[in-house]
């Protein structure tokens, strides 16, 4: 893979545009400004150097050219909790070295570009170290980037985001590629995709320490195996033993772990791109402990459309949240009469056909606008499911 370099972004909006590019190390990249500069000419200058991930502005309240220019590229906008003042602006500007500007607009941008970074910098400082130290094979500022990116564009751990950018699974890398596919392309979001990259991670790291662990074990066994002066005693060794059997056990289930993880995460590398079938979160049933949980879990908000799975499962006090909360139920289920005060709908489809991955259910495109009363509700799940999960 190329490596793309990442660039922290400055934009001054108006008449004349101004612009500043910023790596992750804090040099100047590319100043500049233009009358009548639109937001595709920008867009193309900012890929001509590299991709921004980081946008700064000099207002509390950031213009929609702003925000525009940031999501062009899903980067992180960072705004000041007031304007950035003169006096201030000086001081960003100062700690840039051998910086150039022709106008107030690119010094503002620059202005606004430091201010971004000051943001990161400490983060980026802990990613740069840990990067050293995991020692990973390869090009050093590009896996730095692509952790950087990781952790700060899609919220990812530190840990596991190395160990990601480690990955050896050829199955799953498509996963990882569509995070970087344009949103319009994207059937599933960042959160969803990292948080399946997340537990795989996190299982391969916790096998590979117990591993390690029963190494340890075995050694010592090894080298203490006898009865008598200065080895173990019969009781110790069945200790040991035991020690070593219930490692091994652990390292079982970790890996059955693993292999989920794995498996969710190819299933959805399969899906990624898919526009023909659209992801619901999906609750089990309709008890108040459920529907509290995926408040929590899942973002689940005002206007979803959810898959319950046991829709005759219900309290009274859930019934209540979800018609406040004017939540639309899909089940293969017929609803009970209790839950006629619901928006709950039937789906003909058979329930061999479901497919599920992360706490989501993937469902026909075709047959949720035929239950849902046309096109324009499913393009409503789809922009609800991925503003919540952003």
């Amino acid at each position: 893979m190329v490596a793309v370099r990442l660039l922290i972004a400055g934009v001054d909006p108006g008449t004349t545009v101004g612009y500043a590019f910023l790596d992750i190390n804090g040099d100047v990249v590319a100043v500049g400004s233009g009358k009548e500069l639109d937001l595709d000419s920008l867009v193309k200058k900012a890929r001509e150097h590299g991709k921004p991930f980081v946008v700064g502005s000099d207002k509390a309240k950031t213009p929609s050219f702003v925000s525009s220019f940031a999501t062009q590229f899903r980067a992180k906008v960072f705004a000041p909790p007031q304007d950035i003042k003169v006096d201030e602006k000086k001081d960003f500007v100062k700690s840039i070295p051998d910086a150039k500007w022709k106008n107030s607009h690119e010094f503002d941008t620059l202005a606004s570009a430091t201010f971004a970074l000051s943001q990161v910098r400490g983060l980026i400082d802990r990613i740069r170290k840990a990067v050293r130290e995991r020692e990973i094979t390869g090009d050093h500022d590009h896996h730095l980037s692509r952790v950087a990116e990781l952790v700060i564009k899609h919220g990812m751990a530190i840990k596991a985001a190395i160990a990601l950018i480690e990955e050896k699974e050829p199955e799953i890398k498509p996963l990882l590629d569509s995070l970087e596919a344009p949103e319009e392309r994207r059937t599933l979001s960042a959160k969803t995709i990292t948080k399946v990259y997340i537990k795989l991670a996190q299982a391969k790291q916790e096998v590979q320490a117990l591993r390690k662990q029963n190494r340890a074990l075995a050694q010592k066994a090894k080298e203490q195996g006898g009865v008598g002066t200065g080895r173990l005693s019969k009781r110790q060794q069945r200790d040991l033993a035991k020690k070593m059997q219930n490692t091994q056990k652990t390292i079982a289930r970790v890996r059955r772990d693993r292999d989920k993880a794995l498996r969710d995460a190819q299933f959805l590398a399969r899906l990624a791109s898919n526009r023909e079938l659209i992801p619901l979160k999906m609750i089990t049933n309709l008890g108040w402990h459920e529907v509290k949980r995926c408040q929590t879990e899942l973002g689940v908000q005002r206007g979803d459309v959810l898959f319950v799975e046991r829709p005759h499962e219900m309290s009274p006090r859930a019934q209540q949240w979800l018609r406040e909360k004017e939540i639309t139920l899909i089940t293969f289920a017929e609803p009970e009469p209790a839950a006629q005060s619901l928006h709950i709908v039937q789906l003909q489809l058979k329930p061999v056909s479901l497919q599920r991955a992360a706490g989501l259910v993937f469902l026909p495109r075709a047959a949720l606008q035929k239950i849902l009363w046309g096109p324009g509700v499913v393009e409503r799940v789809i922009k609800t499911y991925r503003a919540s999960r952003s």
